[in-house]
Parts: C-alpha cells; sequence; structure tokens
C-alpha cells in the first residue's frame, strides 16, 4: 500500500499518509479467518472421524500439524491486538484529541488470551473455536479503527481554515535550541518547590527568531493580569478557540492587532520577565485550557524527531521560568 501514517503537510496544509500510522489491512484480517475457518474444519472432521478409531495413530501426525497450525495463526492474531493497542494510543492521544473527538473505546477482554501449546488431542476443538473467535474479533476491531481514521480525515479535509488555525510546528528552529522543561509539574527555578508548568521551554541564545505556530491575530498580553512574570510576550489568538504564548522575548516585532501568517517572525528569544536564563517560554491553549504543545509537534516532525523532543522534555524537571 502507499504511505499510511496520517501527517498534516504545513506547506500545503494537507493530510498525508506515513508507514508510521497505518490502517491494518482488512484482507489480512479476511486471509486470516479463512486460513482458520478452513483449518478448523479439516481439524473437526479429523477429529470426529478419525479419534478413537483404529486409522487415529497414522492420521496423528497429520492432526498434530493442523494443530500447530492453528496454534501459529492464534499467535498472528494476538500480535495484531498488539499493534491495534499501539495504534489505538495514537489516535485517542493525537488525532482525536487535536479535533475535539471523543476518545475511541475498545472493549478487550482477551488480551491476555494466550495459551500454552501442548500436544493434546482433547484441546483442538477448543483452540478451534479460539482461533475463530479471535478473528471474528480482529474484524471488529479492523473496522472500528478504520471508520475512526476515515472520520478523522474527513474533519480534516473539511476544515481547511481550521487547519491553517492549529499551532502544528515549531516556535523556533529545531536545530538552535534544546527543550529544557515540558508540559506538566516541574520544579520552580526561584522558589525550588513544585507547579504545575503550562508549557515548553526551549533555551537557546538571545537573538534566535521565534516564529508563529499558526494563522491569527495578535492580542494585547496585557489585558490579562496573569501575564505578569512572562517579560516581553506576545499572544496570538488564532481562531476555533486555539492561542498561542511566546514568552520572555528579547524583542518583539508584531503589535496587537497585528494579521500573521504561520512561519513569520514575530520576535527575538530572550531572558525578559521571570527567567533563569535565554529560552522561549511556549504556550498552546485551547478553549482557555493550556494544553501540551508536544502533542501539536507531531504532525510538522519525523517520528525520531518527535520522539527525541519527548525524551528530551523529560530529562530536566526544573523549569526556566
Amino acid at each position: 500500500m502507499a504511505k499510511n501514517r496520517i501527517i498534516f503537510d504545513p506547506e500545503d496544509l494537507i493530510f498525508i499518509s506515513e508507514k508510521e500510522i497505518k490502517k491494518l489491512s482488512r484482507g489480512k484480517i479476511l486471509l486470516l479467518v479463512f486460513i482458520a475457518l478452513i483449518l478448523a474444519v479439516i481439524f473437526s472432521y479429523s477429529f470426529i472421524n478419525i479419534y478413537g478409531s483404529p486409522r487415529s495413530r497414522s492420521y496423528d501426525k497429520r492432526i498434530q500439524e493442523y494443530y500447530w497450525q492453528l496454534a501459529l495463526e492464534n499467535r498472528k492474531l494476538e500480535q495484531l491486538k498488539k499493534e491495534y493497542t499501539k495504534y489505538a494510543q495514537i489516535n485517542n492521544n493525537i488525532y482525536r484529541n487535536i479535533f475535539g473527538m471523543n476518545p475511541l473505546v475498545i472493549n478487550d477482554n482477551d488480551t491476555n488470551n494466550s495459551f500454552n501449546i501442548k500436544y493434546d488431542l482433547l484441546s483442538y476443538p477448543a483452540l478451534a473455536k479460539q482461533v475463530y473467535e479471535q478473528s471474528y474479533e480482529a474484524l471488529e476491531i479492523t473496522r472500528i479503527y478504520n471508520a475512526s481514521y476515515d472520520t478523522i480525515l474527513r474533519l480534516s479535509q473539511q476544515k481547511d481554515l481550521l487547519m491553517r488555525a492549529m499551532p502544528i510546528i515549531m516556535p523556533v528552529d529545531r536545530r538552535r535550541i534544546s527543550i529544557r522543561s515540558g508540559f506538566g509539574w516541574r520544579r520552580d527555578p526561584f522558589t525550588k518547590g513544585y507547579r504545575f508548568h503550562q508549557g515548553l521551554d526551549l533555551a537557546g541564545r538571545i537573538g534566535t527568531p521565534i516564529y508563529a505556530t499558526a494563522d491569527g491575530l495578535v492580542l494585547d498580553p496585557y489585558a490579562n493580569s496573569s501575564m505578569s512574570g512572562y517579560g516581553k510576550v506576545v499572544v496570538i489568538n488564532h481562531g476555533f478557540g486555539y492561542q498561542t504564548l511566546y514568552g520572555h522575548l528579547s524583542k518583539i516585532l508584531v503589535k496587537p492587532g497585528d494579521k500573521v501568517k504561520r512561519g513569520q517572525i514575530i520576535g527575538h528569544m530572550g531572558s525578559t520577565g521571570r527567567s533563569k536564563g535565554p529560552h522561549l517560554h511556549y504556550e498552546i491553549h485551547y478553549k482557555g485550557t493550556p494544553v501540551n504543545p508536544i502533542n501539536y509537534l507531531y504532525f510538522s516532525l519525523s517520528p525520531d524527531e518527535y520522539q527525541d523532543i519527548i525524551n528530551e522534555a523529560e530529562k530536566n524537571k526544573e523549569a526556566l521560568s
């Protein structure tokens, strides 16, 4: 198949597919079901007509081969279910979260439904039944996930304006910064106590260009009394519930009322306000609530780059501001 991971192309403003996130092939599951059914029929016939008859010993080896084939198909189905678990996390944490959709829930009571392979004729009917049931379950999970991805893709295609409003690029050149603190509970550099850190601290040199991460309208940050401590700060309203904040700048290149485009330079990195060193404090707010900016960077980075940022953000537990 073509590339299968749905990501957002910030240049063309469309979603494309790559290998990292894929719809599992319905044909692959159907093939497993077909094999399981054929083996189950052959096995059931052999069990009923041969087991216990004088010819049982001569057919014993063939029946054992059927058993091992069934066991192999069952293992394949278990592996497919593990893959679905990984895709479900991406589906919920990134795509459905960003589009404001309810989490996708799959009730799976058979995750630990593995078995010990042993040569026991009396266990054959139960094994054939287990393979059939797991095949049916895999087909149903495939249908649900494929429908979910179709819905997400349809939303993305219908909401071109939303795509322009989503802050999905790095606010600074990744090659020129390090991730000094992530989103969540971090140690305050001044009080040494713990408080909730609402964004990312991206450390670099004073004067490093800072970019708007989506189209929007520059707001007056000082209209909000909670802006104390950010030093020179830019706040942009992107619409659709999204706002971004860029704090501790050394220089601001835009003013309230300006319309900006994604990728436009809006200021330079600094260390103004309540800061322990040159860095950009970057926040994303969705419908008034701070959200983890790392989730949105997924769309403009390679899988390796994205994972590196996650790892780097978790290393440092003390914020810079």
